[in-house]
């Protein structure tokens, strides 16, 4: 993302450039039939950034989710 101006109310500045790179893995799980488990990780280069004036750095973040499909009847 490319540096861009805000002007909204109070919030006036430059937000810097930045780049993200996300990553989305999914994989079965062969001992769980029906059973599979989500990677997400944002921001995976852990880049600290702000996407708007006035707002908090971010970092990187990765949720893990498990999930059992239950067979057709």
């Amino acid at each position: 993302m490319d540096d861009f101006p805000v002007r909204f109310g109070p919030y006036t500045g430059t937000v810097d450039a930045y780049t993200l790179l996300d990553v989305r893995l999914r994989s079965s799980l062969p001992a769980v039939p029906g059973g599979s488990v989500n990677v997400t990780a944002q921001n995976v280069l852990g880049n600290a950034h702000r996407e708007f004036v006035g707002s908090p750095a971010l970092g990187r973040m990765v949720v893990a989710r498990l999930t059992y499909e239950l067979p057709s009847p």
